[in-house]
């Protein structure tokens, strides 16, 4: 594992690995710095409902590199939500989020030095794909926002695989969706859960996303 502070350069990746055929990109915390979006979205749903029960620093921590059933259930552990199921408050969530998202600068969550790495590794004919524990809907409006979509040939959600980081099985899934062996791909990853998922999927290199560790105050 490899941890670069700053978004690295074609070149630093042919340092780790000299032929790679794919990279494979985490999103949250990776691409984007959203955690804090996530962990916003979900702070005004507690408030709605259970207010004062969490601060915005505790949900910050519940939401890095997790599913939303993941976070949903700890919430229940805190007696929250015990009333509505996980589809209900995946779309209460995701109605917070997308509005929040409306309201947010790109240059707040986005660092253009992953669109230039991008297009270099595109122009070299590496192909990309997106592994995250988001949802679907959420994923995509964020990758059209920040203009990167069109970069990835493979899209990853946590709607794809029975088992969610840090289980390896969405990144097993890339490797079989792309047909390339983990000695051939990089995976992009920053939070525990993620990173646990790549090391047991085993690629050639791991490159740990340090680019958004100064988060914003909540």
């Amino acid at each position: 594992m490899h941890l670069f502070k700053h978004v690295p350069a074609i070149t630093d990746i042919f340092g780790l690995h000299a032929t790679p055929k794919a990279c494979l990109f985490d999103m949250d915390g990776t691409l984007m710095d959203t955690e804090i979006l996530h962990a916003q979205a979900l702070y005004e749903l507690v408030q709605k409902h259970h207010p004062d029960t969490l601060t915005k620093e505790e949900l910050l921590e519940l939401c890095l590199g997790q599913t939303d059933d993941f976070i949903f259930e700890r919430l229940r552990d805190r007696d929250c939500f015990k009333s509505f199921d996980n589809k209900s408050l995946e779309q209460f969530k995701l109605d917070a989020f997308l509005k929040l998202l409306n309201k947010t600068p790109v240059s707040s969550i986005f660092l253009p030095q992953i669109k230039n790495l991008l297009e270099e590794l595109k122009s070299a004919n590496i192909r990309l794909a997106l592994v995250t524990s988001s949802d679907r809907e959420s994923a995509m409006a964020l990758l059209k926002l920040l203009e990167i979509d069109t970069y990835f040939e493979l899209f990853i959600t946590k709607e794809d695989t029975e088992l969610n980081k840090p289980h390896p099985e969405p990144y097993l899934k890339a490797y079989r969706d792309l047909n390339e062996a983990a000695e051939n791909c990089v995976i992009f990853e920053d939070s525990p859960t993620g990173l646990q998922a790549a090391q047991t999927a085993a690629p050639r290199a791991i490159i740990k996303a340090g680019w958004y560790q100064q988060r914003p105050s909540l």
